[in-house]
């Protein structure tokens, strides 16, 4: 992952983290831990992040199917990645 990517995606996470007492702030800071994983090429670290997420949880994500779609992509990607 490029570098300036990386540490936005520190920096979100560290303002997630900082925030995240309700449900959607805990999800919020796993998916953006999940990201950082797969980008370090830690697809099993990723897989056991999003492997927890339940299906209501995968609807409730943002207001489109995009949104679910690609957390179901990504894991399915650490997934085959991982093994």
């Amino acid at each position: 992952m490029e570098r300036r990517g990386s540490i936005a995606l520190e920096r979100g996470r560290a303002a997630i983290a900082s925030q995240a007492t309700s449900e959607q702030a805990r999800l919020a800071l796993r998916l953006v831990e999940t990201v950082l994983h797969y980008a370090r090429a830690q697809y099993a670290e990723a897989v056991d992040l999003l492997r927890p997420v339940s299906a209501e949880q995968r609807v409730g994500v943002g207001g489109s199917r995009v949104e679910r779609v690609l957390i179901d992509l990504l894991e399915a990607r650490a997934v085959a990645l991982a093994a």
